[in-house]
C-alpha cells in the first residue's frame, strides 16, 4: 500500500535544487497565511526526505494538501496534480479497508494489527497510523 510520505516524496523528487529550496521557503515564517510555518533553521538543510518527515510532524494528515498548495503557488501545476491524484488513490485504499498484514505472533482478527520496534534513540514512523478515524481503544506501549 502506497503511504502519505512515499508520495510526497515522489513528488518532491521531481523538483530542481532551486525549486525545491523554493518550496521549503514557503513553509517558513508564514509565507502561506493559512499554514503554520516550520522553523527556517529546520530546513534550511534537509533532504527530501527529513523535509517530509518535518512535513509530517508539522501538518499530520494535512501535509499533502500543504505540499499540493505550495506547489500551485510556485506554479508547478502538473505536479500539484499528480501530488492530487495519488493522494486521492491513497485515500481510496484507506477507505476499501486495505490493511497492513499482522506482525509476527499478532492475532489475526478483525482491523490492523501492526509491531513496530525501535531501538532507544530511533524515530518512528507508522504511516498504518496516519490520518485513520479509530473507533475503538488504540494502544500503544512503550518499554
Amino acid at each position: 500500500m502506497t503511504t502519505i510520505c512515499k508520495v510526497l516524496k515522489d513528488i518532491l523528487d521531481e523538483l530542481t535544487g532551486k525549486d525545491f529550496k523554493r518550496f521549503k521557503w514557503y513553509m517558513t515564517d508564514g509565507k502561506l497565511n493559512d499554514i503554520t510555518s516550520i522553523a527556517r533553521s529546520k530546513l534550511e538543510n534537509t533532504s527530501v526526505e527529513d523535509t517530509v518527515d518535518l512535513m509530517i510532524d508539522q501538518y499530520k494528515q494535512d501535509a499533502g494538501e500543504v505540499a499540493e498548495k505550495i506547489l500551485k503557488n510556485m506554479e508547478q501545476n502538473n505536479l500539484a496534480e499528480q501530488l492530487k491524484n495519488k493522494l486521492s488513490e491513497v485515500q481510496r485504499q484507506a477507505a476499501e479497508g486495505s490493511t497492513v498484514p499482522p506482525g509476527p505472533g499478532a492475532p489475526a482478527g478483525p482491523g490492523v494489527q501492526q509491531t513496530i520496534t525501535a531501538s532507544e534513540s530511533s524515530k518512528v514512523h507508522a504511516p498504518v497510523m496516519s490520518g485513520g478515524q479509530y473507533n475503538a481503544p488504540v494502544t500503544f506501549n512503550f518499554n
